[in-house]
């Protein structure tokens, strides 16, 4: 579809949603000229606004998926060769902390950028 025939389409689109579902029909009839190919166009992206409704007048947080974030305290906690020294920041995809390493008795600080580890001897 080139861009003008997306702009009458987008047009009417706008001026048949500003109508009663009943009157949309004969509007389209009338404005689309006898251009029975755009009044389909018309009429299927009404039909699609029409199946979408408003996905947004029930809150996410009703939805069972969406659960509350489980803080635990992991300062001094020791995983593997790791130990979490202190937090770093949070946001974004987590939450970030300074660890030590210890391996083979050489302390190293790693610092856990997200996907990039830092290694400071």
């Amino acid at each position: 579809m080139d861009q003008e025939r997306w702009r009458k389409v987008q047009g009417l689109l706008h001026a048949a949603l500003g109508l009663e579902a009943e009157a949309r029909h004969e509007f389209l009839s009338v404005a689309c000229g006898g251009d029975i190919d755009l009044q389909l166009q018309v009429e299927l992206l009404l039909a699609k606004e029409e199946e979408a409704g408003c996905f947004l007048e029930t809150p996410a947080a009703r939805y069972p998926t969406v659960t509350p974030t489980i803080t635990v305290p992991l300062l001094g906690r020791q995983f593997g060769p790791y130990r979490i020294v202190c937090p770093l920041g949070s946001g974004g995809m987590g939450v970030r902390r300074v660890t030590n390493y210890t391996t083979n008795a050489v302390p190293s600080y790693v610092f856990n950028l997200g996907f990039r580890h830092v290694k400071v001897a």
